[in-house]
């Protein structure tokens, strides 16, 4: 998860960055627009991360081990 996020993270930028060149607005106001998306990305992460009960359910309820 924490892989996925730093490469999702990085390719957006350049686009932000074009977005805003050919929008011809500031790349604030872009980044702000993709900013809940990282957050929730982090939010899901640190739920699997303290709270392995999360991310073990299904393997428990199939019984795999």
């Amino acid at each position: 998860m924490k892989l996925a996020i730093g490469l999702f993270t990085q390719s957006p930028v350049l686009n932000f960055y074009v977005a805003s060149s050919f929008l011809k607005t500031n790349i604030i106001g872009i980044f702000r627009g993709g900013i809940p998306l990282i957050e929730a990305a982090i939010i899901v992460l640190m739920l699997i991360t303290y709270a392995p009960v999360i991310s073990t359910f299904l393997p428990d309820l199939l019984g795999v081990k």
